[in-house]
């Protein structure tokens, strides 16, 4: 039996600690969350690591290393966000000591930041991000540079995030961001210890266009988009910040909700439509994109780990018959069923008969799949739902269908992601939010398996993206403990001390 991922971790782990070559890591941990990352705690109950269980602190306990959590925009793009975590961490403590997320208003946590050119941003005279959350205990002093560098644990788009961060801190594209990445600050890659991540699209996810090449196709979101948006960023102690300020998406003085909306819809529906959100930077042509403008390449200077994960199962291939209950109540006119006489037929006769005659056709060779039943339930419902006006879809499905115990939320989307990713040459599988084809490494730079680790000679791994393996049976949320039983959460626990 083929070993999981997890398990090709603990092995490596072991087999280092064997060979004396693995030390007690005192580098800060910084984790970096990935796309509709939230902030601080929903409810000030479920964190984004972990969910109601608190991995950030777990963590940081079990290793007494400094754990800092970025706190970057959940629907910015990987330029913004890497601007952010750069800025995050150099200003560690500038708006002062403390480690709690914002509580109130008059909790001063934003600091300055500069995001450059590459994305043209309106005019403004400063822009500002959060603080980053410090857990444990990190010097007053300390300083993000090559003598303190960190280790990354990155889930979903933050393993992108990273990938770009990496890449700017070479010093090759300095014009867009001077202050930040400029030439004249050198090679500064070796800032970065080690990368881990987990379920990040590097190849981009087939679940942008699930969503609006298929479910909401017909669907005009513009409206909803900007309320949402609206919403979301008038009130100063937000439910969720989507930290969009830098866009110009924040309320005037005295200013409401319908004034907002009014305002702020046209520039809000543009960006939408634009490239400029983490929705489209993180598709198959937005991963393109991010490789043709920046080439990233792994440093030579850090070691790379990366883990995928499936949630799915293969499409049953043994046909469910309908039942004779069910073929009973199937709607026939009265003239064709002679009101029941017909049809189901005394004792429902007939439709046992059809029951028992549509089960005998399934075992003849020839006879169509259930995916190809599949397929065409998909497209039955979807011009029903049109001729009942309705514009969203039903995406049609591939050879694999969702776990049972998939997030009911995302499963909609992994049963579209399984027909999508086999059409643009993926694998069906996936975790109901990235393709797990997409998820071993980038397609810039070396990709290899862990079985072929150096173990006599460690520093020789670095500048190689090394795959752990896949874990099956974890879906996009378990990947970070969210909305799991206790079992899931103390083996993701186990797997973030041992990285």
């Amino acid at each position: 039996m083929a070993r999981s991922g997890q398990q090709k971790l603990t092995d490596l782990v072991n087999g280092l600690q064997e060979r004396g070559a693995l030390k007690r890591n005192a580098y800060p941990i910084v984790l970096v969350a990935g796309f509709a990352s939230f902030g601080e705690p929903i409810f000030g109950t479920i964190n984004y690591w972990g969910g109601f269980e608190d991995l950030a602190s777990a963590l940081q306990e079990s290793t007494g290393a400094p754990v800092i959590l970025t706190r970057t925009g959940p629907f910015s793009t990987n330029w913004e966000r890497a601007c952010e975590v750069y800025c995050q961490l150099r200003k560690i403590q500038a708006a002062g000591p403390g480690s709690g997320f914002d509580t109130s208003p008059a909790q001063q946590t934003r600091i300055p930041i500069q995001y450059g050119q590459y994305i043209p941003l309106p005019p403004r005279p400063q822009n500002y991000t959060k603080q980053a959350v410090v857990l444990g205990n990190l010097p007053s002093d300390w300083v993000w540079n090559a003598k303190h560098p960190v280790h990354m644990i990155c889930h979903s788009q933050g393993g992108n995030t990273v990938r770009l961060l990496s890449e700017l801190l070479s010093g090759r594209h300095g014009p867009q961001n001077p202050a930040y990445f400029g030439a004249n600050l050198g090679n500064r890659q070796e800032w970065i210890r080690g990368v881990v991540t987990l379920g990040t699209p590097f190849l981009g996810t087939t679940i942008t266009s699930v969503i609006f090449d298929e479910i909401l196709r017909d669907v005009q979101v513009d409206e909803v988009i900007s309320r949402l948006v609206v919403s979301a960023s008038l009130n100063p102690s937000r439910f969720v910040d989507l930290q969009l300020d830098h866009w110009g998406f924040r309320p005037q003085a005295c200013e409401s909700f319908l004034d907002m909306h009014r305002r702020l819809k046209g520039n809000i529906n543009a960006w939408w439509a634009s490239d400029n959100n983490a929705v489209k930077d993180n598709g198959i042509q937005g991963i393109a994109r991010l490789n043709r403008d920046f080439a990233p390449q792994p440093s030579d200077k850090t070691y790379y780990f990366t883990m995928s994960f499936d949630a799915t199962r293969p499409i049953p291939t043994q046909h469910v018959s309908p039942l004779a209950q069910d073929l009973k109540n199937f709607p026939l006119h009265p003239l064709l069923s002679l009101g029941g006489l017909l049809y189901p037929g005394p004792f429902d006769l007939a439709a046992k008969f059809a029951s028992g005659f549509v089960s005998l056709t399934h075992r003849v060779p020839g006879a169509p799949s259930v995916l190809a039943y599949a397929k065409w339930a998909a497209g039955f419902a979807n011009n029903l739902l049109a001729a009942l006006g309705y514009q969203i879809r039903v995406p049609i499905p591939g050879s694999r269908i969702p776990l049972a115990d998939m997030l009911p939320v995302l499963t909609i989307f992994s049963v579209g992601m399984s027909g999508k990713g086999e059409s643009v040459g993926f694998s069906a599988k996936n975790d109901g939010i990235v393709d797990t084809a997409s998820m071993r490494g980038p397609a810039l730079g070396t990709v290899d398996e862990i079985d072929n680790f150096n173990m006599a000679s460690i520093q020789a791994n670095r500048g190689v993206y090394w795959h752990l393996g896949l874990t099956e049976g974890v879906d996009h949320a378990d990947e970070v403990g969210v909305f799991t039983d206790t079992a899931t959460v103390s083996t993701r626990s186990r797997l973030a001390f041992t990285t």
